[in-house]
């Protein structure tokens, strides 16, 4: 069982809010907007599971007014430079909740063209696409628990632009395919962030989660975070065939390049009950209670009382396929403070329960794990760092 408290339990799964909003439970193929949704007036979005909004370029929904958007359908862009899904304009206060999925692609599949047996050319040809963006200063909680898919160089999963006032939780998958390319990209973040689920990136130069400013609350990854620029991140049994373009070298997987200050956890799936380490001989909790003193663990739903229930849970798996670091902490051009975690017992800065994996792959190139500084800037880290 943890041994740590969060700050908050305000990185639990967001539910949508009671309020006022329009319905989209048919399919839409012209972009919407939550400033003209209701007959021409404002109101929030909620796209059903029914629903859909499938349209041929530019944003396929817009918050251009203070109302939040939610799409448990489907969200749909193929084959448009710049396109997005969900765009949040600067300024706009709402809540942007996805459990559907967001799919911004292309029909481009790479061919192999000097017929050696795999594929050749660019992994995408597109550019400037996104799943969900702000674009600027935006207020109100960013959650992800569905599927979010983006082909295309110069582009991002999620890209926050701008500083979020509020949480950002992610538990769903968002994918990445494409050059200098990242899945999920922050600035500065007045919350908490709850990093879970699969956060995907693949392509040259391409990064995995990138926080680029100041977290005032903790910061948790609980999922699987990779990146790779390998076109084959698992070697073909024959190596010798691939040519350059199918040992490109993305980026980094996980980087931390502002301050948090209540700390990150690379947290591992709570125990089941029984799997203490104070437990008595008989499996059993001694004296046969839970640390609260309330009985059977066993009906206790959130053994780490984090706010989320264990069986939505899963480990930290930090890893990067090529040079770049797994996960680096420290940026070029400041100095940053990483804060305690609250309730870690020793007030541990970084706890690290799961996995974090640098692995070059292919001959001649060397793997790193966990790179702390070294990029300009200083690194503290309050109370250093437990790895369990």
């Amino acid at each position: 069982m943890h041994r740590y408290l969060l700050a908050t339990t305000a990185i639990a799964a967001l539910a949508t809010p009671l309020s006022a909003q329009t319905v989209i439970s048919d399919d839409r193929t012209q972009p919407v907007r939550t400033s003209t949704i209701k007959n021409g007036s404002p109101d929030s979005i909620r796209i059903a599971k029914e629903g859909s909004v499938v349209v041929g370029s530019g944003t396929a929904v817009t918050m251009d007014s203070n109302h939040g958007i939610t799409n448990e359908g489907e969200i749909e862009i193929t084959n448009a430079n710049g396109a997005t899904g969900i765009a949040a304009a600067a300024g706009t206060t709402g809540n942007i909740v996805n459990s559907g999925t967001i799919t911004i692609d292309e029909t481009y599949t790479p061919e192999d063209i000097d017929k050696d047996g795999d594929a050749d050319g660019p992994f995408a040809v597109g550019t400037g696409r996104a799943g969900i963006r702000t674009q600027g200063a935006h207020t109100g909680d960013i959650s992800n628990s569905g599927k979010i898919v983006v082909e295309g160089n110069d582009s991002a999963g999620i890209a926050l632009g701008g500083p979020l006032a509020g949480d950002f939780t992610h538990n769903g998958e968002t994918s990445v395919l494409g050059s200098d390319s990242v899945a999920v990209s922050a600035q500065d973040i007045t919350g908490d962030v709850r990093l879970a689920g699969k956060v995907i990136a693949k392509g040259e130069g391409a990064v995995g989660a990138h926080f680029g400013g100041d977290v005032d609350g903790a910061m948790v990854v609980q999922g699987q975070v990779s990146s790779t620029g390998y076109r084959y991140p698992t070697p073909p049994s024959d190596a010798s065939k691939l040519d350059a373009d199918d040992k490109l070298q993305g980026g980094s997987a996980l980087v931390i390049e502002g301050d948090v200050t209540g700390g990150i956890v690379l947290a591992a799936a709570p125990g089941k009950p029984g799997d203490d380490e104070d437990e008595g001989e008989d499996g059993e909790d001694e004296g046969g209670e839970d640390e609260d003193g309330e009985g059977d663990p066993a009906d206790n739903t959130d053994q780490d009382k984090d706010g989320i229930p264990d069986a939505q849970e899963g480990t930290a798996a930090v890893v990067s396929a090529g040079e770049a670091p797994a996960m680096v902490v420290g940026a070029e051009d400041r100095d940053i403070a990483i804060g305690p975690v609250a309730g870690s017992g020793n007030n541990f800065g970084l706890i690290v329960e799961g996995g974090i994996l640098g692995d070059g792959v292919y001959a001649g190139v060397d793997g790193n794990g966990l790179v702390i500084g070294g990029r300009g800037g200083a690194v503290s880290i309050a109370g250093g760092i437990a790895n369990s």
